[in-house]
């Protein structure tokens, strides 16, 4: 027996630490021609069951999965999952390098022999059956490289003044169409939007997903406004429906000063002037 470990590759941060990853255990089985899987699997077009676990497969992280290969001894079996052995043209896959195999399912929390279900049949290729590690691996290289780079204004751009509001306003765009990719023939979308946590400087911080920000300062001095863009990214197929990629965010930081002056020297200054 060949054991396999694969990890999901989630989101990469883009100033932060690497973000905690999920594991996806593949064993390949040689002796029964069979794979043994723990976690999220990417069932493609090839896959003929009902729709639902295809869209359920993509996230179940809890999941058990085996895969048995249709008709591994046409010689001794006749049918195999409704196919006809003898006939092989009835279970083909259209890459010919592929095999196609019985897809069972045990769910989260379940143990029971009796508790395996046949969802259907899938394709496998000589690499392994279809993980969703490839496709969170495409989604994080696409979203790294579509994120564009956190702007912000402050309004008044310079003497703000005491007790009176202060924007911080983004300017870079809150949410992105990064791409539409191709996983095992399916067409994928990857999305992602922005949230912002947005520091003053003299201890007031404010969260959300808009891009304006009004803050007052009680105090003259001058200020380092920060602010933190947080981007969540998500895939959707036709196949499969929407799924938020896990992981954590990628994390972009930009800081700008804020002179903060009291009326009177403002208008000392202008006198000053004239």
């Amino acid at each position: 027996m060949i054991r396999i470990i694969l990890l999901t590759c989630s989101l990469l941060s883009i100033s932060a630490p690497a973000l905690a990853q999920t594991e996806i255990e593949v064993i390949a089985e040689q002796a029964t021609q069979s794979y043994s899987i723990n976690g999220s699997i990417f069932l493609d077009r090839s896959f003929e069951g009902d729709g639902h676990t295809r869209v359920m497969a993509a996230t179940c992280i809890n999941c058990q999965w085996y895969l048995q290969e249709i008709c591994a001894n046409p010689v001794s079996t006749m049918f195999d999952l409704g196919y006809v052995c003898a006939q092989s043209n009835t279970y083909a896959c259209v890459d010919k390098s592929q095999k196609r195999f019985r897809v069972w399912y045990l769910g989260p929390g379940q143990w029971r022999p009796s508790d395996w279900q046949v969802t259907g049949s899938v394709c496998v290729g000589p690499s392994g059956p279809p993980t969703i590690t490839n496709l969170v691996q495409s989604i994080s290289d696409q979203a790294k490289v579509s994120v564009p780079k956190l702007d912000f204004q402050i309004r008044p751009p310079s003497k703000a003044l005491v007790n009176l509001p202060v924007r911080a306003e983004i300017t870079s765009p809150a949410s992105i169409l990064a791409a539409e990719i191709e996983v095992s023939g399916v067409p994928v979308s990857i999305s992602a939007r922005a949230t912002y946590h947005v520091q003053f400087g003299d201890g007031a911080a404010l969260s959300s997903s808009r891009t304006v920000f009004d803050h007052t300062y009680l105090r003259p001095a001058n200020y380092q406004v920060q602010v933190t863009a947080y981007w969540s990214a998500s895939w959707s197929s036709p196949l499969h429906g929407q799924h938020q990629v896990p992981g954590d965010s990628i994390i972009q930081q930009a800081s700008k000063s804020c002179s903060v002056i009291m009326a009177k020297a403002l208008l000392q200054s202008r006198g000053k002037r004239n």
